[in-house]
């Protein structure tokens, strides 16, 4: 049933260049968002925690990368029917070599690692949260193209 809500939230973005050393260019960047809801009588359900996170990244000629963490609050503004979630931290980082740069055209190929301390994890948005962990330590490899 529909019902008054009141939705305030917001995100930021950082991003900054440290030095630029020989053609290195190396920076960080930074991140925080939240979002709230609130009924008449409760918590809407399903709210996102709030995150916060930061990275080191650098490039050079035809190499780009990035290595970062995004933190994920313990969300405990739980709707009817639903469970908290813990808190827990993701590490991720990436390397990509550029390949063929043509103009707007390239081929790069990218080494990309996700959740790299291979914490236990949820998502609080997800319906089936409790069965259900996200993905551990995985790593790709892919090649992309754009024409």
């Amino acid at each position: 049933m529909q019902r008054d809500t009141v939705f305030y939230g917001g995100e930021l973005w950082l991003d900054y260049e440290l030095f630029e050393w020989a053609g290195l260019h190396f920076g960080v960047d930074a991140q925080f968002d939240a979002v709230r809801g609130r009924l008449d009588r409760g918590n809407v359900p399903r709210q996102p925690p709030f995150r916060y996170g930061a990275g080191l990244h650098f490039h050079v000629e035809r190499v780009h990368g990035r290595v970062g963490f995004l933190r994920h609050a313990r969300q405990k503004r739980t709707g009817a029917l639903e469970t908290p979630t813990d808190a827990y931290t993701m590490l991720d980082a990436s390397i990509a070599l550029r390949l063929i740069s043509r103009g707007e055209r390239a081929l790069e190929l990218h080494l990309n690692g996700w959740n790299l301390l291979d914490k236990r994890a949820r998502n609080h948005l997800n319906f089936r949260k409790d069965l259900f962990l996200l993905p551990g330590r995985s790593v790709r490899i892919s090649l992309h193209g754009r024409f």
